[in-house]
């Protein structure tokens, strides 16, 4: 086993930046205050979209009958996702969010 060194780090990090896709998504007011004071720092979805780590995320505030009410002007970039099929229904995600500058 050898070690990553900082140039394989750095073009993957550029691959990884030059690639990223902008999601549109929609969330509950009750969650995305949650996002907004940093006490939730993950979401959970159903990956049909091919999340990669990189990618940003737009969230539209929706009421309770799925309308979108507000669109966020904060995006926020997936840092980490976690597939583990022995934890999470087939198919979903744990996506690791922070806001983007």
């Amino acid at each position: 086993m050898g070690f990553i060194v900082a140039d394989e780090i750095k073009k993957d990090a550029e691959t990884v930046f030059t690639n990223r896709v902008e999601h549109q998504l929609k969330i509950q007011r009750k969650y995305w205050i949650d996002i907004t004071t940093s006490f939730k720092t993950f979401e959970i979805r159903f990956n049909d979209r091919n999340f990669k780590v990189g990618d940003l995320i737009q969230f539209n505030v929706v009421n309770d009958s799925g309308e979108v009410v507000s669109q966020m002007l904060q995006k926020y970039i997936i840092t980490y996702i976690l597939d583990y099929p022995d934890a999470l229904k087939e198919g979903y995600v744990v996506l690791a969010i922070k806001p983007h500058k």
